[in-house]
């Protein structure tokens, strides 16, 4: 009997002592092992350090990630301490599908996400980023408590249509509420006007309570929203500029 409770019992305390991987701008990738005490320096390392389950927690500081994507493992979460919890990014994207946070799997099906992204700052670096976060083909991610500015094209980007070849996917369960977009909307020629927040090929997406402002781009001022092939779609509550 004590060998069927223990068993259990120790498996949990490894799960629950695995959960938590911190990040600091005192951090170091080489010698931190992600404990509060001895953070990781950047969030992209972290990510290439956690496991589903997992989550990134950005410690208040300012995270320079430079010119390095943070691709985010599917199931794993990325939380701070609110507007003190910065990350800097300086990240350039060659195409629409790649953002400086980067949740994506391939194109074709939807997999399930089930994590969230809540509580940070996001800087674009004055425009030098092209786009803050990509959703691309993965369902349940919920993007709550943001600060999102200075991105060249778009802050948020959820994705689960090429426009033809998928007439029947959609991606379900993706949530945006209590953020602030400041200036993150843009026309970038033949991929259109993208919007601080770009839905396309979404079913239920929630977007609420944010606060939207887009009044310092002088080509494309007030363009919060760019949307296409999606149903169902709740837009309340939200605070436009």
């Amino acid at each position: 009997m004590k060998r069927l409770i223990f068993l259990p019992l120790l498996l949990l305390s490894l799960t629950l002592g695995a959960t938590k991987l911190y990040v600091s701008e005192t951090g170091n990738d080489g010698t931190g092992d992600g404990s509060s005490g001895n953070p990781y320096a950047l969030v992209s390392y972290a990510c290439t350090q956690a496991s589903s389950g997992d989550t990134v927690y950005v410690m208040a500081g300012t995270i320079n990630q430079g010119t390095t994507q943070i691709v985010k493992p599917i199931g794993v979460s990325i939380y701070g301490e609110g507007e003190t919890s910065i990350i800097l990014t300086s990240y350039t994207n060659a195409s629409s599908v790649q953002a400086a946070i980067q949740c994506a799997s391939t194109y074709g099906s939807t997999v399930d996400d089930n994590s969230s992204i809540s509580y940070i700052k996001l800087s674009g670096n004055n425009y030098t980023s092209g786009r803050a976060i990509y959703i691309g083909y993965r369902n349940n991610i919920n993007i709550h408590h943001l600060t999102i500015e200075g991105f060249n094209y778009t802050g948020i980007y959820a994705n689960g249509s090429d426009g033809s070849t998928y007439p029947n996917l959609f991606l379900t369960g993706i949530v945006i509420q209590n953020c602030t977009l400041n200036n993150n909307g843009s026309y970038i020629g033949a991929d259109g006007y993208c919007g601080s927040i770009r839905l396309r090929g979404t079913d239920g997406t929630d977007v609420s309570y944010n606060a939207i402002k887009n009044d310092g781009r002088e080509e494309c001022n007030s363009h919060c929203f760019s949307t296409y092939r999606n149903r169902r779609l709740k837009i309340h509550d939200n605070i436009l500029w």
